[in-house]
């Protein structure tokens, strides 16, 4: 055993000597970049070792993207991809997302970036059809996380640690990643319906927190007309905040429903009626709908 280890000694001995010889005749040589040496490539594979960890966190991210046939992304802003800072400057929000909504298109990559400590993205609510599970995982600054969102609708998240204090976030994906529009302009008059004894509201119509028509117009309908409400996103309700004394409609009050869902209701009493959408009201999701007679 000592006979196999000293000559295991001379080897490398006899090897660093040859590897010296080398480095230094290739100094000599003013540059000289064989493929050769050894050093060579070892020395460069440093740098390459240390951006390995900097690729880790899109490799965590990999999972949540596989809906996805574009999840490896670059990193880079393009018109297909946003950024998300997770609690900048050490403030319990994210930007955008708590202030106000991000809206963005189909397909868009969202990037999660760490600002601070702490922090998570717990989902909330999906629009049907969307497998999104967020990163449940607390991580600290520098972490990146990205998701390319397919689904229209909205999605609501927060972070665990810091939900009682207000660390919450929406995505809205529109077909046209805006919100919806409230021009200055509006045609004269309520939207008439019900001219064949029915009618139809769409409920969060294109992902938006908007009652259409009834939003940005009132509905005004006859008497006796069937109006059903139909869902377009999740997580809406239709809540009367005022209506005539003889109405017959009920609240359902806290209760919310997902898309597909359907209400039908035949407005017989005439007046107004004043409707909201109580997890979207501060939003703007309100609408306005009249039951009068055309004489």
């Amino acid at each position: 055993m000592h006979d196999t280890d000293d000559t295991a000694t001379k080897r490398r001995r006899t090897v660093l000597k040859a590897t010296g010889t080398t480095l230094l005749l290739g100094s000599l040589a003013g540059c000289s970049s064989d493929g050769g040496g050894d050093g060579t490539p070892t020395a460069t594979e440093t740098p390459t070792a240390t951006a390995e960890p900097s690729t880790d966190p899109p490799t965590t991210t990999d999972e949540p993207d596989q809906m996805s046939d574009d999840g490896d992304g670059s990193g880079g802003q393009t018109t297909e991809s946003t950024v998300v800072e997770v609690g900048p400057g050490g403030e319990y929000v994210f930007e955008p997302g708590t202030d106000e909504p991000l809206y963005i298109t189909p397909g868009t990559e969202v990037l999660f970036g760490w600002e601070s400590d702490s922090h998570n993205i717990a989902v909330e609510s999906t629009p049907a059809g969307s497998s999104w599970e967020g990163y449940p995982e607390v991580e600290n600054a520098g972490f990146t996380y990205r998701h390319t969102f397919e689904t229209k609708g909205t999605f609501e998240f927060l972070c665990e640690p810091h939900q009682s204090i207000g660390m919450v976030g929406e995505i809205v994906v529109t077909e046209t990643g805006a919100p919806p529009e409230t021009g200055t302009e509006h045609p004269d008059g309520p939207v008439r319906l019900g001219d064949d004894g029915t009618a139809q509201i769409s409920v969060g119509a294109d992902g938006g927190f908007v009652y259409e028509p009834g939003t940005e117009r009132p509905v005004s309908v006859p008497p006796g007309t069937r109006v059903t409400f139909v869902w377009e996103s999740d997580s809406h309700n239709v809540y009367m905040e005022s209506m005539p004394e003889d109405s017959d409609w009920t609240n359902e009050d806290g209760v919310v429903f997902d898309a597909g869902h359907e209400r039908t209701h035949t407005f017989e009493a005439t007046g107004r009626y004043e409707f909201v959408c109580q997890p979207h009201e501060s939003l703007g999701e309100r609408g306005v709908l009249l039951v009068e007679s055309t004489e």
